[in-house]
């Protein structure tokens, strides 16, 4: 971790780092256009394992900190014209988890397939696949959720932090009996990057 992170980041100004206790470390940036950029770039992984990651306010412990939530893009999908509106994907937000922001350009240039947001989301709770939502007079439809860069989560309880072969749940149901209504289809695509014309 020690050389792994600091290399993967590139910080400008460089970082320091200090192992607190075990799986706990400290980051020490040393400008803000550093910290913005590591922050921004979460979800980031060790050792196929999600570095949870929180910034620390003037004077406080850094181990008392909470280090239960996670920040992903989320992409809404099947979000119907007449919903799309910052106040509707704020209440699609809350309701995954809690709303960070918008993606810049969910409201700019051509016809998208899909929205997407930022969420902090408990790592306590199981992963939203879909929610439904309605205006005045119309009907109840399902929008569905895809998660950016997502952790390793659970197909049989929706929880980040363990796969389906290490879930509570296999000791409480018979084997017969598991279902698993999360997949590998909440994990969106990687976006591909738009190259100009020419470019190899």
């Amino acid at each position: 971790m020690q050389h792994i992170m600091p290399a993967l980041w590139k910080p400008g100004r460089g970082v320091f780092m200090k192992e607190l206790d075990m799986n706990l470390y400290l980051f020490q940036f040393y400008h803000e256009v550093d910290v913005k950029r590591v922050m921004e770039g979460c979800p980031w992984s060790f050792n196929r394992r999600a570095l949870v990651m929180a910034r620390l306010k003037e004077r406080e412990n850094p181990r008392c900190v909470d280090l239960n939530f996670l920040e992903l893009w989320v992409q809404v999908h099947d979000l119907r014209i007449g919903f799309i509106s910052e106040k509707i994907l704020t209440g699609i937000g809350n309701y995954i988890g809690k709303f960070v922001k918008s993606c810049p350009s969910n409201f700019t240039g051509a016809w998208r397939d899909y929205m997407r947001i930022r969420v902090s989301i408990d790592l306590c709770m199981p992963l939203k696949r879909r929610m439904k939502i309605k205006m005045t007079g119309d009907d109840w439809y399902w929008v569905n959720l895809k998660y950016e860069n997502v952790p390793t989560f659970c197909f049989i309880c929706g929880i980040i932090g363990h796969s389906d072969r290490f879930c509570s749940k296999l000791f409480e149901v018979a084997g017969d009996d598991i279902a698993k209504p999360y997949g590998s289809w909440m994990r969106a695509p990687f976006r591909n990057q738009v190259k100009p014309i020419g470019a190899r």
